[in-house]
This record gives C-alpha cells, sequence and structure tokens, in this order.
C-alpha cells in the first residue's frame, strides 16, 4: 500500500513539471549538417503563400520494413520536447525485405500511386517510376488550367540516391 501511494505521489510531481509518458517518436537519424539545411530551406522559403506551393510537383517515397518488430519505447517529456533527440527512438532498418511505394500531387490533385517491389536502383527506378508514370503527370499538370498562371512547375524530391542518375 505504501509503494501505491510513493508511485501516486512521484507521478502527480511528474505531471505537475508537465511532463507525461509517452511512446518516443520513430525518426531517422539527422546530422548537424541536416538541421542546418532545413533551417536555410525554411528561411529562403518561410515566406511563400499557399499558390506558390501549388505549382510545385512534390514526389516521396516510402519503403515498408515486412516483418520489422512493433516495439515502443517510453519517455518523459512535455509536448513541447517530443522533438528533442533525447526523446526520439533512431531506427535503423537494415537486411529487412521491403516494399516500396512512391506517389506525387501537386496543390490539391493527387498523381500516380506506384507499388514496387524490394530495393530500387536510380536507373531502374527511372524506368518504372518517372518514364511511365511522373512523365505523364508532368505534361497533364502542365496543361491544367489552374497551372496556367505560372510560368513553370518545379519538382520536390527528398535527395535520395535513388533520385541521382
Amino acid at each position: 500500500m505504501k509503494f501505491c501511494k510513493l508511485f501516486q505521489t512521484i507521478s502527480k510531481a511528474i505531471h505537475d513539471l508537465g511532463k507525461w509518458s509517452c511512446i518516443a517518436h520513430k525518426k531517422p537519424y539527422l546530422r548537424q549538417l541536416d538541421f542546418d539545411q532545413r533551417l536555410t530551406f525554411a528561411q529562403q522559403f518561410g515566406h511563400w503563400n499557399l499558390e506558390s506551393w501549388a505549382h510545385i510537383i512534390w514526389t516521396d517515397e516510402l519503403s515498408f520494413k515486412l516483418g520489422k518488430k512493433a516495439d515502443q519505447v517510453r519517455v518523459w517529456q512535455t509536448p513541447q520536447a517530443k522533438y528533442l533527440l533525447q526523446n526520439l527512438q533512431v531506427n535503423h532498418c537494415l537486411g529487412r525485405r521491403s516494399l516500396m511505394v512512391w506517389g506525387a500531387f501537386i496543390g490539391s490533385t493527387k498523381g500516380p500511386l506506384v507499388f514496387l517491389d524490394g530495393t530500387q536502383m536510380a536507373e531502374t527506378f527511372i524506368q518504372q517510376v518517372y518514364k511511365p508514370h511522373l512523365r505523364p503527370f508532368y505534361n497533364y499538370m502542365v496543361t491544367a488550367p489552374y497551372i496556367r498562371t505560372c510560368d513553370c512547375i518545379a519538382m520536390m524530391e527528398d535527395g535520395a540516391p535513388i533520385h541521382t542518375a
């Protein structure tokens, strides 16, 4: 009974400090260079309005790791501190079978969603994604009525190695 009261007292004291036991967010490891580049990007484009962003084709790929454990790490944190390094569970995904999904959108228009099996190399990614899916989507969007107010359409990628060929 005394242990139960002690736990409740400690728990209340921690809550009074504004901290709660939460599951650590999983994020890829970021180097200081990554933080600096993200800050530079935010400073350069932070003033853009919704119309400016609506002329960019956003693309991304997501790799699902099949057979990965769903373990969770709990941390004590304030809501404002959830993305501090000490509150993150860094994940390293090596040696597992994966399924990749690639997608694109511009403004409120959804582009193609492409499912790819296994690890992708730059040349095969171009043959399986860019030529048959991205190029037709881009060509369609260039002729879209609301895009004609702009001189060009830009494309945003995340800098993954498969984009470098």
